[in-house]
């Protein structure tokens, strides 16, 4: 039941990812399930997690089951065109690498959409995300990303690219709410 409830969570909106979450719930007591965590470690005494802790855990569980198949996705990388020479000055470059003139820009417009991105709905994240990548491409650049088992870069697709992208941005907060705290 998880794994196809999965399916509908993450392609759910904020607001339907409750519905999702109380749906499996609601599936799993008519089952007769219960939701128990052992009271003590010493005594085998097993008491009912309250509604809340039980959202809070089914919503947990589903934010895992998300991560591990991305994970499991990314291992299968490169999934892109393999590039041959080097990488252009307007290039972004994924991983660990030296800054480049397309990382630069890619930090820029990131920080320049910073405010405008963070203050928006799912939705309309997407649509600033294309618009920094439509900029970077409009300079020629690509997003390029190296072999796990050799040094060869590949240009990888759009859809990975606004992922990328949305990461940028997402770390970024992370790194301004860390130097304000």
């Amino acid at each position: 039941m998880v794994r196809e409830m999965t399916d509908k969570y993450t392609s759910a909106t904020n607001a339907n990812k409750r519905l999702v979450v109380e749906n499996t719930i609601s599936e799993i007591r008519q089952s007769g399930g219960r939701f128990l965590k052992q009271a003590n470690q010493a005594q085998p005494t097993w008491n009912e997690l309250s509604t809340e802790e039980v959202r809070s855990k089914v919503y947990q569980m589903f934010r895992n089951k998300k991560r591990m198949r991305g994970a499991s996705l990314r291992q299968n990388i490169p999934a892109g065109t393999p590039i041959t020479g080097d990488p252009l000055p307007s290039d972004v470059l994924l991983g660990r690498f030296e800054r480049n003139g397309g990382n630069v820009l890619l930090l820029n417009l990131v920080k320049d959409r910073f405010e405008e991105y963070d203050s928006l709905d799912r939705g309309m994240k997407a649509a600033v995300t294309n618009e920094v990548l439509e900029a970077i491409k409009g300079t020629g650049g690509r997003f390029l990303q190296s072999s796990p088992n050799s040094s060869e870069l590949f240009e990888i697709s759009n859809e990975k690219a606004r992922e990328a992208i949305s990461k940028c941005f997402r770390n970024y907060r992370r790194r301004t709410l860390k130097n304000k705290g």
